[in-house]
């Protein structure tokens, strides 16, 4: 498998986790 691939990867997972991370309703700078 392509390192670069990989890397990738993980860059959008972390991405997409703090995205819906911040989405919760814990969050109080986003409106629910």
């Amino acid at each position: 498998m392509n390192k670069n691939f990989i890397i990738i990867a993980v860059i959008v997972l972390a991405a997409l986790g703090g995205y819906f991370l911040l989405r919760t309703p814990a969050a109080p700078s986003v409106p629910a």
